[in-house]
């Protein structure tokens, strides 16, 4: 199970509230010797909850090919440089 975590300050004097930080984390159902268990399906009862869950998936396959385009083995330098340049970035190999 992903959850999302959304952090809020809220200014005490003024009551303005803006966001801070979001995130999200992994649970995972585990029985009693530690080993990873299936759990009952969500029901999504709410088109908000579709819509939740629906993003909740591309998330997922865009975090997993995040870290397949820079995993040390497969990264290709000459890829990126273009886009290097458009930072206060100097490249001395």
């Amino acid at each position: 199970m992903v959850v999302g975590v959304r952090v809020e300050s809220e200014n005490i004097q003024t009551g303005i509230i803006k966001h801070c930080n979001s995130s999200y984390f992994t649970m995972v159902a585990q029985n009693k010797d530690g080993k990873n268990v299936a759990i009952p399906g969500l029901i999504l009862n709410t088109e908000e909850a579709v819509r939740r869950f629906a993003r909740s998936i591309a998330r997922q396959k865009q975090s997993k090919n995040r870290s397949n385009n820079f995993r040390a083995s497969e990264f290709k330098i000459d890829e990126h440089l273009e886009l290097l340049k458009q930072h206060n970035t100097k490249i001395e190999l």
